[in-house]
C-alpha cells in the first residue's frame, strides 16, 4: 500500500470516529463518500504539521460554480488564515496577465503573431536583429530565447537562444510582454487588468503588487516553520507578485469558461499546445503513467488525457507557494495558495482526495 493509500486510510478512520457518539460502533465508508470538506478538514492540519507550512487557502470549482471554500494554519504569527487572507501567489500571476493580453488582443484584434519591435525594443537589445522576431506568442509559449530572469545574465536582457527555438521558462518575457502591452494600449497593466478581468469577475481582492491598504490580510512568507519578511515592492508585475485570495482565483477561472470573454479563436489557442515537451517531461516516466500530449499553450501548462484537457500552473518563491489545476471538460478546479516556500506539498499530499482527473493524479505522483 502507498504512503498516499495509507494516508486516505487513516483520514477515513480520524474522519468516521470523530463523528460517532461514545460506545457507537463504526460503520465501514469509503473515501468516496465523504464530502470534498470533510477530507480536507481531516487531511489538511497534519499535513501542515508534517511539511511545515503555515497556512493554505483552498478553493473549488465543481461544473464551472465555486463550491468550497477553506483555510487552514496561520496567516501570520497567532493569527489564523480565513477566507479573507490575501497571499503573493508567485507566478500564479502569469494566467492572470495573460488572460489580460489576451482579452486586450481580442477587443482590438492586435495579432498574438505581431512583432512587439514595432512597438517596444528592451535598451539592452537595441541593434539585435532577433526583436524583430520576437511575438507574444513567443512570451505566451516560452520560447522567447530569454534567460528567466536578467540577472542570470550579467544583469543584462540578452537571448540565449534565437525567438521560437525551444523551451525555457521566462519571467522576463513576461516582463518585456508587459512593457509591450502598457505602450500598444496607452494604459497600465494593473488598470487594464481592472477593465478587462477584475471588474467582470467580480474581484474585488486582487491587487498588482504589494496591497499597503490592505497589509493585515496579507499573509507573511515563511520557509520551513521560519516567518520571514514581506516583499513590500509595489511594482506591477506580469510574471510575479499579483497578491489575490483563493476566492477571487477561482472568480477568475470561472470568468474563462464564460462564453464571449475573449474570441473563441484566442481562447482556442491559449489551450492549445503551442510548445511540446512530452519527451522531457516523460522521460523517467513509464509510457502508461504519461499523458497522451504535454506542453505549453498560452500562459498555462496543458495537458491532454483520454477524456479532457487541464490547465496547470504553480508558483514558487522564497515565501509563498500557490497551485492551480482547471479540468477543461468537466469545468472543475482546484486553487491552493500558501505562505510557504514548500506549500506545494501540501497540495502533493491531496491528490488522492480532490477527484481530480486520475490521468492526472498518477502523472504528478510520479514527477
Amino acid at each position: 500500500m502507498t504512503a498516499i493509500r495509507v494516508f486516505a486510510a487513516a483520514l477515513i478512520a480520524a474522519t468516521v470516529h470523530g463523528c460517532m457518539a461514545p460506545g457507537e460502533q463504526a460503520t465501514p465508508v469509503s473515501l468516496a463518500e465523504l464530502s470534498l470538506r470533510q477530507r480536507l478538514d481531516a487531511a489538511v492540519p497534519a499535513l501542515l504539521l508534517r511539511e511545515k507550512v503555515a497556512s493554505v487557502s483552498i478553493a473549488h470549482i465543481r461544473n464551472g460554480e465555486i463550491d468550497l471554500l477553506a483555510a487552514y494554519g496561520d496567516q501570520a504569527p497567532g493569527v489564523p488564515a480565513n477566507e479573507e487572507t490575501i497571499y503573493n501567489i508567485a507566478s500564479l500571476s502569469k494566467p492572470l496577465a495573460t488572460e489580460v493580453y489576451l482579452r486586450f488582443a481580442s477587443q482590438t484584434g492586435l495579432s498574438i503573431d505581431a512583432p512587439m519591435a514595432d512597438v517596444w525594443t528592451d535598451p539592452d537589445l537595441t541593434g539585435d536583429f532577433r526583436t524583430r522576431r520576437l511575438t507574444p506568442r513567443h512570451v505566451l509559449s516560452h520560447r522567447t530565447g530569454f534567460p528567466n530572469w536578467r540577472y542570470q545574465t550579467g544583469g543584462v536582457l540578452k537571448f540565449e537562444t534565437d525567438p521560437g527555438d525551444r523551451f525555457g521558462y521566462s519571467g522576463e518575457g513576461f516582463e518585456y510582454l508587459h512593457a509591450y502591452l502598457d505602450r500598444v494600449s496607452g494604459q497600465t497593466l494593473d488598470e487594464l487588468a481592472r477593465s478587462l478581468v477584475l471588474d467582470p469577475a467580480g474581484m474585488r481582492d486582487t491587487y498588482f503588487g504589494w496591497p499597503e491598504s490592505q497589509r493585515a490580510r496579507v499573509a507573511r512568507p515563511s520557509a520551513r516553520g521560519k516567518w520571514l519578511e514581506s516583499d513590500t515592492r509595489a511594482d506591477v508585475l506580469a510574471a510575479d507578485n499579483v497578491h489575490t485570495t483563493a476566492r477571487d482565483y477561482a472568480k477568475f477561472i470561472v470568468s474563462m469558461f464564460e462564453e464571449g470573454s475573449m474570441a473563441s479563436a484566442l481562447r482556442g489557442e491559449q489551450v492549445r499546445i503551442q510548445t511540446d515537451r512530452k519527451a522531457e517531461l516523460c522521460k523517467h516516466i513509464n509510457a502508461a503513467d504519461c499523458p497522451q500530449e504535454a506542453g505549453l499553450g498560452l500562459g498555462w501548462e496543458i495537458y491532454q488525457f483520454k477524456t479532457t484537457t487541464v490547465l496547470m500552473h504553480t508558483g514558487n518563491d522564497l515565501g509563498e507557494a500557490a497551485i492551480v489545476i482547471v479540468d477543461l471538460q468537466r469545468r472543475d478546479a482546484f486553487i491552493m495558495l500558501s505562505n510557504s516556500k514548500n506549500g506545494l506539498s501540501v497540495a502533493n499530499g491531496l491528490l488522492d482526495v480532490l477527484g481530480l482527473e486520475p490521468g492526472l493524479v498518477e502523472y504528478l505522483k510520479r514527477t
